[in-house]
């Protein structure tokens, strides 16, 4: 009894008082350089204990798509449920609504080249390279057929759609990611240094800080040369955490007890 009652306690008190102490801040680092600096809720810039060293940050992306969209809104079809064409390993033709699709030319890393009369898509295995598809397009209904380039783009490069009719238009959105992370150096007062990688819901934590990753630069995407971090420290958190164990450790003495109680009764 005493121990559940003292332990919510605690922990009641120290919730409260860690409420009131909890650092919550945002850091942004920029690749190869350290940051100590980062900023609170209300904007005003805090020095750090410790500083963060951005040494590489990589995203995996989900397989891109391709779906039509309404040439006047830039809403996709059908607006109530959206019908797409995931580009995965091995796929080379489908149907959107009453368009056939075929694959002619896929480049994952592709850069767009102007010429006189369209733009085209050649291979470029370098920073911006975006994905591009040379698709060839026929309606079901009236046999009418287009062919051209689509891609997503890139900070660096275009988004290219092929205009179908005009209603609808293909496009591919912008890849979406599946996961990003971000190999960091840390670097605290003490001198200690401490290498790891940190990606959302896996955060580090360094002198009592919990470092987890917000964002990146979302301009650049696969790009990016930025990593967005949020670093929270809550001094009453072991506190807290002791509280909650003399919750536990009172209510298996409640139950041994009561177990012990019904054997005494029986005999």
């Amino acid at each position: 009894f005493l121990l559940n009652h003292i332990g919510l306690f605690i922990a009641l008190i120290a919730a409260t008082l860690g409420n009131a102490d909890m650092q919550r801040l945002k850091m942004t680092t920029r690749m190869g350089n350290a940051e100590w600096r980062a900023t609170d809720d209300k904007g005003q810039l805090v020095e750090l204990p410790l500083a963060i060293e951005l040494k590489d940050f990589t995203i995996d992306e989900y397989p891109p798509k391709l779906m039509l969209i309404d040439n006047e809104t830039g809403r996709t079809l059908p607006e109530k449920s959206p019908v797409h064409i995931l580009l995965e390993e091995g796929v080379s033709d489908g149907n959107l609504q009453d368009w056939q699709l075929t694959i002619e030319q896929s480049i994952p890393m592709a850069a767009s080249v102007a010429t006189e009369d369209t733009l085209k898509f050649t291979e470029f295995h370098s920073m911006g390279a975006t994905y591009a598809v040379y698709l060839k397009v026929v309606n079901q209904k009236t046999q009418q057929m287009k062919e051209g380039w689509v891609s997503c783009g890139s900070f660096l490069f275009p988004y290219k759609a092929i205009r179908l009719d005009s209603l609808t238009s293909l496009v591919m959105p912008e890849r979406e990611p599946q996961r990003f992370a971000s190999e960091v150096k840390i670097y605290t007062q003490e001198g200690t240094i401490t290498e790891g990688t940190i990606e959302v819901n896996r955060p580090m934590e360094v002198e009592g800080w919990k470092i987890y990753q917000l964002s990146y630069d979302e301009t650049k995407g696969r790009w990016s040369d930025v990593s967005i971090f949020e670093l929270v420290r809550d001094p009453w958190l072991p506190v807290v955490y002791t509280g909650i164990i003399m919750m536990m450790a009172g209510a298996l003495c409640l139950f041994v007890n009561a177990q012990k109680r019904k054997e005494e009764d029986k005999a």
